[in-house]
Parts: structure tokens; sequence; C-alpha cells
């Protein structure tokens, strides 16, 4: 698959890219999780994420080797590793670290952790309820009827 944009080390390999459907692609060792996370996700730097936003990439791809030599295929939108990351400094980096948990197993055997972790998380998404679920109902009181006022106060919807 040919990349539109590659992102390079100060050797000149690359270690992430972008496909031209708007995926960037970052390559992963199972053995390099992070401990801050019990070695159940990783981190990408903030300034990788705002410069893949700017080239239009919309998902996060991590190809991951496992510590038996067979891969992994996880992705995630990038609006939901921002929104579910926390932002961390490692060896002076500002990074996004986040959970495998916000991520769908594209391809590969999940680890028994992941597919709880991972159902729990898509049940907190259809609990959690959306800003117009929030806001409470408003109703228009006439001006001549004592009666819907009365109604109103009582259902808690008087200010």
């Amino acid at each position: 698959m040919t990349a539109t944009q590659r992102f390079c080390n100060s050797r000149g390999q690359t270690y992430a890219r972008i496909t031209p459907d708007g995926i960037l692609v970052k390559n992963e060792k199972q053995k390099d999780r992070l401990n801050i996370l019990d070695k159940k996700g990783y981190a990408v730097d903030v300034a990788l994420l705002n410069q893949a936003m700017e080239y239009n990439a919309t998902a996060l791809e991590i190809k991951e080797t496992t510590l038996t030599g067979s891969q992994r295929i996880y992705r995630a939108s990038l609006t939901d590793l921002r929104k579910y990351s926390k932002v961390v400094t490692l060896a002076g980096v500002s990074r996004y670290a986040f959970s495998l948990a916000i991520f769908n197993l594209i391809s590969g055997t999940p680890e028994p952790w992941q597919i709880a972790e991972h159902g729990k998380w898509l049940a907190s998404q259809k609990e959690a309820p959306t800003a117009r679920e929030e806001q409470p109902q408003q109703q228009q009181a006439s001006l001549f009827c004592d009666q819907e006022l009365q109604n109103l106060a009582q259902m808690g919807r008087w200010d």
C-alpha cells in the first residue's frame, strides 16, 4: 500500500505513515507496551498525531508484533484516541498514552483481557448520555393558564 506521507526518525527510518485512505499506521512490539498502562497500551507523540490530522488522517492503526512473533492489527479513530487518552511526558516528549481497549481488533488473536475491557469500553459508550439527552426538556407555559404553571412547578421545571 502506498503511503501519502511518511514520518522518519533522525536516522531516516520510517516509523509511521499515512495511507491514501487516511489511516496513520504505526508498527509496535508487544514487549514495548507501557508499564504505566499495565502493559495494555501504547503512546503516540502529540506532534505526530497533530501532523497526521493536518494530513486529514482519521484513524490510527497499530500493527503489533506479539511476543510469539504473530501479528495483531488494531484500529481506532483519532477522535476517540484523543478523547480517551491521557497526555503524558515520556523521555521529555508529550505523548497521548492510551489503552488498547478503545481499539477494534482488525486481525489477530485477542488476549483475554482485551475482550473483557473492550466490551466494558463499548458498554460505557452506550451508557454515556449525549449532550442532547443531558439537556432538560423545556416547555412553554401559556400566559393565561395557571394550571400549566402549577404543573411545570411540580415537575421541577420552574426556574
